[in-house]
């Protein structure tokens, strides 16, 4: 039911005004943004840089979002810090789905039990990198006992 109504004529007409409208402000938006001061350019990108306002952030996560730049105000460079860790955040979100995708484009093709071959070396490559990991993280804090 729901799914016929999304295509419907009126929702299609509500939906096109609301992208015209998002446009606009964009628009507005990025005519005013130069003049603002290096605080409020700086909590804008980090507000729109957060994945989940592309969508819409609900009310109570834009008031949550204020009351976290706001009480105590958040310095110049912690909103510069904040803002890097998102953006790494959603780099390492774009490159696992880069990742996703071509590992999804080399398999196509691949029969299913080539798939779960595939699977079981990558899952013996991992744990191999995992004891690997563990093995040198231990060593390294055996000596950091053995320094202090």
């Amino acid at each position: 039911m729901l799914h016929q109504h999304k295509h419907s004529r009126e929702y299609l007409a509500l939906r096109n005004d609301h992208i015209e409208k998002v446009e606009q402000l964009g628009s507005e938006v990025a005519s005013l943004y130069p003049d603002w001061e290096a605080r409020d350019q700086l909590i804008f990108d980090l507000y729109t840089t957060s994945n989940p306002w592309r969508f819409g952030l609900s009310a109570q996560e834009t008031q949550q979002f204020i009351a976290k730049v706001q009480s105590p105000p958040m310095t110049e460079d912690e909103l510069r810090e904040e803002l890097r860790k998102v953006q790494e955040a959603e780099e390492r979100k774009a490159a696992i789905g880069k990742k996703i995708a071509e590992t999804h484009r080399l398999n196509e093709n691949l029969t299913p039990d080539e798939r779960f071959e595939r699977f079981k070396e990558a899952e013996a490559r991992r744990s191999r990198e995992r004891r690997e990991y563990y093995r040198n993280y231990h060593k390294r804090r055996k000596e950091e006992r053995r320094l202090q």
